[in-house]
């Protein structure tokens, strides 16, 4: 019995912060373009022009799927444009998916205005089965050019496949 009712609240609790992350979901530039989140958790300072979403984090944009442990998403109180978004951060075990695109890294970074995401720490790129690995990746979503950059005594490395004439690839 125990055990239905913590399950029960815990339905009704990520329905609840689902519900609110659709009522917070903060309009990009004004026009048809949101940010959907969900989470376990959702803080708001409004003052600060942040809010925080913890635990289990998902964030759509446009054809881009945002995932991590802590997301947050900063926006300017001051723009004309209601709620617009400056950044997006995303700290811990981050995937990013669009496409045949998916980055994995400790952190990322999401400028909305440029559509630049800037990936740091263990930072692997995926893209059609060809693999990069690096400290410091930018990525543009739209044109989905990628750079990446190692620091210190650690090298990019990538891996290559060729594509099998076999399998009509």
């Amino acid at each position: 019995m125990i055990q239905k009712n913590k399950e029960r609240l815990k339905i009704v609790k990520k329905l609840s912060l689902g519900i609110l992350a659709v009522l917070f979901s903060f309009n990009a530039f004004a026009v048809d373009v949101s940010v959907d989140v969900t989470s376990d958790t959702l803080e708001v300072e409004r003052v600060k022009g942040l809010a925080t979403f913890k635990g289990s984090v998902k964030a759509l944009y446009r054809d881009v799927t945002l995932t991590s442990d802590i997301l947050k998403i900063y926006y300017d109180e001051k723009s004309k444009a209601e709620n617009k978004i400056e950044k997006i951060i995303a700290i811990g075990h981050v995937v990013l998916i669009q496409g045949s695109d998916r980055v994995t890294s400790d952190y990322a970074e999401y400028f909305l205005d440029s559509e630049n995401v800037i990936f740091k720490e263990n930072v692997i790129l995926n893209r059609n089965g060809n693999i990069l690995k690096g400290d410091h990746l930018t990525m543009n979503t739209v044109t989905n050019k990628a750079k990446m950059r190692s620091k210190g005594k650690n090298r990019v490395k990538a891996v290559y496949f060729k594509k099998s004439e076999n399998k009509g690839n």
